[in-house]
């Protein structure tokens, strides 16, 4: 059977393409090194305001018993979620690829990719709620 189809002529890629297409390139792997740091600076702060949450509420309840402490265990399961979120953005996913496909590999990079930025936002989110939380429980509503 002959093959009737003509190849697609095209012009070799400018200076200028060439290096916009490495910068793609380099910038896509380093946001999967950002994603990570970002987790673990979040993960260094939850250690870091659970700490200074609890001293203020084991100095809040034994100053002032007469008024209750809404939730206090609330923020930590929040935070306890930003850990987990922030642990799942940093360990490598495991993604079924065929070998020396670059269409295939493509195309699992940008899923890990998609999936650790999402892990981070609900770490992000679970982080920022854990902190209105706290100070709900700890601010006495006026």
């Amino acid at each position: 059977m002959a093959d009737n189809t003509e190849p697609i002529k095209g012009r070799k890629a400018s200076e200028i393409e060439l290096f916009y297409l490495q910068a793609e390139r380099e910038e896509f792997v380093a946001g999967l090194g950002r994603m990570s740091d970002a987790a673990k600076q979040l993960i260094t702060s939850v250690g870091v305001v659970a700490g200074l949450y609890l001293a203020v509420l084991q100095f809040k309840i034994k100053t002032d018993v007469t008024t209750p402490v809404d939730a206090p265990y609330l923020p930590i399961i929040l935070w306890g979620f930003t850990i987990v979120f922030a642990v799942a953005t940093i360990v490598p996913l495991p993604y079924k690829h065929i070998n020396n496909s670059p269409a295939d590999i493509a195309r699992s990079l940008t899923k890990s990719h998609r999936v650790k930025w999402w892990f981070l936002v609900f770490s992000a989110l679970a982080f920022i709620a854990g902190l209105g939380c706290a100070v709900k429980s700890i601010v006495p509503a006026s």
